[in-house]
């Protein structure tokens, strides 16, 4: 243990790579010293022996020494400065060069030799000189301690240790399609440490494992990354930049996976595809790669590796407070165990995972948690869910397993069902893709349960948009004809509320809802944070570039279009853009409860809501559409100069909490705009 001595090598460093000539005020600190600097630091909490440390201290002591160049009247005059540099230097010197400090050294580097030996490595080639160098050397150990910390550990079986003292090396690197079959492969090997190659149908979700067999114990030790949510990872925009993370963190051999790296674009890029969406189990197996033809780097780093692993889990007795499960396992719970049965492993019988078919309520805000569904965000489309709900069979929210993705349909008794044979079907109305819950995805019961709600939110959300999507096609032409019909019949009251040449809707300062900006629809923020929509405005005749689709009120007498109050030639087009309804009602002159029942909750402002490609959000918030909301509920009139002058001298505002242009120009006047 020379971990007292790394630190004073550290506070020497420090000072150094720190230092300031106070005469000249030059610093010697470069970006690479800090870095160094920072990388050395941080292994002291990984490293508790301190050889880490002391190594790469080592590395910049020699560069130290080497480049660092002082005049000839330094040397014949030295200032304090410089004496000060020598004399730090020196006791840097003295601590690397301290008989218990190469003893530490020299240990270690024997240890690497001899773990090597496992894999019949040859010392040869690049070998030499990557073991003489100290700094390569500590920093590949701290890569080693620090992926023992942060490399996820997973426990699949729980059982006795073997008391075998002699772990069994497996010098090659093995391939797998999926993790069902190598943990059904793991039942059958000797208890030891292996590394494999998990090739997924995405190669850049192709990921590495360390395989732990300790009698009847069953561990994995992997670099997947835990995604936000399960649909993450398709959703992606630049998924080479999430590979290249992980390749960087660890000295697994990448180099054997199906991804290339573009020296000129500087990114990732496959270099082959994989089409195996199901579970299929591999009747054999076969090595990747020997372990002694990788990179140097790579074998010492796995040797480290296996060093590591092997005085951990036969150390001391390594229990998970979790087990973790295949989605496989929540189809067939039994399969592992009967593997492990037959191969005559210790293993404890109570490990299946059993889970509780999910519901429609199960799945509700309020009964499910935001780790589950993910955040909710005003539950704009609960009224969808109450509507559509009780129309989509259980099944759709309880898919898990081969393959991965499902379909459902839409059948003339008007629900939802899974599609069990993809074939004709005359009571098929219409057939969409939904997710399972992969076979291959493993986790903890509590994870899986977690993701299970929300694929089962995400599969609700997309069962009630196509029965959303049926109703609009059906009943769409009945409701365009309701709000002519009524808008018709309310347009005196709509020419009484043109008080003002523009009417804003005051919105509050933060109402978790984004005004929509479609059609002619508009919105503003005023420099004290108030968020308003407009609800009528004004523009001139000919200005309105096609805005105004509406239904429109104002006579016309050939291609002129005419005054609703003085039938004389329009000046201006008048237009009302309701956004929600409220507004809806107010324009077609009846009460909210008055509506048609599905444009009852009808609001086409947008709710805002984290981005769901980096955050666990709500499915419904994002996958679910209200189809009514795509209906122009825009109604035009027209106005001559006289009849402007006289509806805004007799008329009166809407009952809303409204502003006018003339109010908006006031103090607190716009800040931005937006249509």
């Amino acid at each position: 243990m020379i971990a007292h001595l790394s630190q004073s090598m550290l506070d020497i460093w420090s000072t150094l790579a720190a230092s300031k000539d106070k005469s000249t005020g030059m610093s010697y600190r470069s970006f690479e010293d800090e870095r160094r600097l920072t990388s050395a630091i941080s292994s002291m909490a990984y490293d508790h022996t301190g050889i880490a440390t002391a190594m790469l201290v080592d590395g910049f002591y020699k560069d130290h020494v080497s480049a660092r160049y002082f005049s000839l009247n330094d040397m014949l005059k030295p200032s304090d400065h410089v004496k000060w540099i020598i004399d730090q230097t020196e006791q840097l010197g003295a601590l690397l060069g301290s008989f218990e400090v190469q003893q530490a050294f020299a240990g270690f580097k024997n240890s690497i030799t001899k773990a090597l030996s496992h894999y019949d490595v040859v010392l040869e080639g690049r070998y030499p000189e990557l073991l003489a160098d100290d700094e390569s050397m500590g920093s590949l150990r701290m890569s080693a301690l620090r992926s023992m910390k942060e490399l996820e550990l997973s426990q699949f079986l729980r059982g006795e240790a073997d008391p075998s003292s002699k772990p069994a090396y497996m010098t090659e690197i093995w391939k797998w399609f999926n993790i069902n079959s190598l943990l059904a492969a793991a039942t059958t090997m000797p208890s030891g440490v292996s590394v494999h190659m998990i090739g997924t149908t995405d190669s850049f979700s192709t990921y590495f494992v360390f395989l732990v067999k300790n009698g009847g114990n069953l561990y994995i030790l992997s670099d997947t990354v835990k995604d936000a949510h399960p649909l993450q990872g398709p959703m992606r925009r630049c998924p080479d930049r999430q590979y290249e993370s992980r390749v960087e963190k660890n000295w697994f051999p990448y180099e054997l996976a199906d991804v290339a790296f573009n020296e000129e674009e500087e990114r990732y890029f496959k270099t082959s595809s994989q089409a195996r969406d199901l579970v299929t189990y591999q009747v054999d197996w076969r090595p990747l790669s020997p372990i002694n033809e990788l990179e140097p780097e790579v074998t010492i780093w796995l040797s480290m590796m296996y060093a590591l692993i092997i005085e951990r889990f036969w150390g001391e007795d390594v229990q998970v407070d979790e087990l973790s499960y295949t989605g496989e396992m929540l189809v067939k719970p039994e399969t592992l165990l009967e593997k492990a049965s037959q191969a005559n492993m210790p293993v404890l019988k109570d490990t299946r995972i059993l889970v509780a078919n999910l519901d429609q309520d199960s799945v509700r805000p309020g009964n499910a948690t935001d780790d589950e569904i993910g955040t909710t965000v005003n539950h704009t489309h609960a009224w969808l869910e109450d509507r559509y709900g009780h129309l989509v069979d259980q099944k759709v929210l309880n898919l898990a397993g081969s393959p991965d993705a499902a379909k459902i349909g839409l059948y003339k008794s008007g629900q939802i069902a899974v599609v069990e044979e993809e074939g004709p079907d005359e009571n098929r109305l219409k057939l969409q893709t939904v997710h399972s819950y992969p076979a291959t995805r493993f986790g903890t019961a509590k994870e899986i349960e977690q993701d299970r709600k929300f694929l089962a939110r995400a599969n609700l959300a997309d069962a009630i948009k196509i029965l959303a999507k049926a109703e609009y096609e059906e009943r769409k032409d009945e409701i365009t004809e309701w709000f002519e019909r009524s808008v018709r019949a309310n347009k005196e009251t709509l020419l009484s509320y043109i008080a003002a040449k523009a009417i804003w809707v005051y919105d509050g300062e933060n109402t978790g809802r984004e005004n929509t900006t479609r059609d002619n629809h508009a919105s503003c923020r005023t420099r004290d944070g108030a968020l308003f929509h407009r609800f009528m405005g004004m523009v001139e005749m000919g200005q309105e570039h096609g805005w105004w689709k509406a239904v429109t009120l104002y006579p016309w007498t050939g291609s002129k279009v005419k005054c609703n109050v003085t039938g004389a030639a329009a000046s201006y087009l008048v237009g009302f853009t309701p956004a929600n309804a409220q507004e809806l009602a107010l324009v077609a002159g009846c009460e909210v409860s008055e509506l048609p029942d599905v444009l009852k909750h009808w609001d086409v402002r947008h709710a805002k809501s984290p981005n769901q490609i980096l955050n666990r959000v709500d499915p419904m918030a994002w996958r679910l559409e209200d189809p009514w909301t795509a209906m122009r509920f825009s109604v035009t009139l027209a106005l001559s100069k006289r009849g402007l002058a006289k509806v805004l001298a007799e008329g009166k505002l809407p009952p809303l909490n409204i502003a006018t242009d003339e109010d908006m120009e006031g103090s607190s006047g716009i800040v931005s705009i937006r249509w």
